[in-house]
């Protein structure tokens, strides 16, 4: 410290805690971005949650882990999710033990959401969130809002809007399932 300017040595401990405040903000962020926090962003561990699917079961997110895993928000009353369904349900059982699909329906009355499940060809899982709760955490702001996750639970690529079939596959590739046509 003798060296130094004397001018200079009373920005030593200035200089010394900007470094230490950038190398927490470096970790801090590290972890977010490494799937250790929860959250919706690319990266991220996806939020966990339990949901009652159309007969009555409850079923866990992070009971899930171990495949990867497209999750789809939607309504009954929405165009886009109503136009995409018919091909998200080809594609869910064309990847059957690749990818686990499972919809969550927002406020639709199990009847109704029921109905169209069966004339679109649905026989995925489908989750209800009447209380838009999930929804919310996920921050989903228009449907249809898919997330793909990896084995891990970590968020590896969403989609805002409606899919095509090429979209849904590159989904599923990047979660880390294996690329079937």
């Amino acid at each position: 410290m003798e060296r130094l300017n004397p001018g200079f040595r009373k920005y030593v401990p200035w200089l010394a805690a900007a470094l230490v405040s950038v190398g927490a903000t470096v970790w801090f962020l590290a972890g977010r971005w490494s799937g250790g926090e929860a959250g919706t962003g690319v990266g991220q561990r996806a939020p966990d949650f339990t949901l009652v699917d159309l007969d009555g079961r409850a079923i866990r997110l992070s009971d899930l882990r171990g495949e990867p895993v497209l999750l789809n928000f939607w309504a009954t009353w929405c165009p886009p999710c109503r136009a995409e369904m018919p091909e998200l349900a080809r594609v869910a059982g064309e990847q059957q033990g690749n990818v686990r699909v499972v919809g969550v329906n927002l406020q639709g009355e199990p009847g109704e959401v029921r109905s169209f499940a069966a004339q679109a060809g649905v026989h995925f899982p489908i989750l209800l969130d009447r209380d838009l709760a999930v929804a919310h955490n996920y921050l989903v702001r228009a449907i249809p809002t898919t997330y793909f996750l990896d084995r891990d639970g970590v968020i590896r690529d969403v989609q805002v809007g409606g899919m095509t079939r090429q979209r849904i596959l590159q989904g599923i590739t990047r979660a880390g399932g294996q690329r079937r046509p």
